[in-house]
């Protein structure tokens, strides 16, 4: 049974970022090799404040072993009591939302928080039919196995 239909990352790059060690840590985060994965790390260009040029990092993942692979580890990594509390931010349309510090996870340390400098994280939640509260159920059950 499928647990999820996909996961989006996306994370913003300052010019004043490490552009590289960012563009390495999809590799942590998702724990996959993207080569090997065939994964399209996709590059967007936009102007934030002050006209500065901003990149905009994104992936998509959507084959189930990948996206298991990617909710174990962060399963692991930021912890059963963590991802428990943020339950409640399953949406209507059944996507978890999570956003985990960029500057922490470019050293390994997983923290979620509610905005600012952060990997922005869209996970969607299989269920049918589509169901905010079944949805909370399936991830109760999928964070508690």
């Amino acid at each position: 049974m499928k647990n999820l239909h996909k996961a989006q990352i996306r994370v913003f790059v300052k010019p004043q970022d490490f552009y590289d060690e960012i563009k390495k840590s999809f590799s942590t985060l998702l724990n996959l090799d993207l080569k090997k994965e065939k994964i399209n790390l996709e590059e967007y260009k936009a102007t934030g404040f002050e006209k500065k040029e901003i990149k905009i990092l994104y992936v998509t993942i959507e084959k189930n072993r990948q996206l298991n692979t990617f909710f174990d580890n962060l399963k692991e990594k930021v912890g059963k009591q963590k991802l428990l509390e943020l339950v409640n931010n399953v949406d209507d349309d059944c996507y978890l939302h999570i956003r985990l510090d960029k500057e922490k996870l470019l050293v390994d340390e997983w923290e979620i928080i509610e905005g600012g400098n952060c990997f922005h994280i869209a996970i969607l939640i299989a269920t049918y039919p589509k169901n905010s509260e079944k949805a909370k159920e399936k991830l109760l059950d999928m964070i508690n196995s």
